[in-house]
């Protein structure tokens, strides 16, 4: 048997002027075998050097009552 599914992401980010510092909102929607599941995902990014940023993302379940939250980190950096 082959399973199949899709992913559907939006983004709505706000980047601050004269900086790579950014605010946003995604909407990541999945959909497989086991249904759909809806997570809505508030994140930041802010520079701390010129090449090294930290980004900060949250997953708010939105289709599944049963399902936790999450937080993840990011390090980015830059050439």
């Amino acid at each position: 048997m082959i399973g199949t599914g899709a992913t559907i992401n939006a983004s709505c980010l706000y980047v601050i002027p004269n900086t790579k510092n950014f605010i946003g909102l995604e909407n990541n929607m999945d959909i497989d075998g086991n249904g759909f599941h809806d997570y809505l995902r508030p994140q930041v990014k802010v520079a701390v050097r010129h090449n090294l940023m930290v980004g900060l993302v949250g997953g708010i379940p939105l289709s599944h009552e049963n399902s936790r939250g999450d937080l993840m980190t990011r390090i980015i950096w830059e050439l």
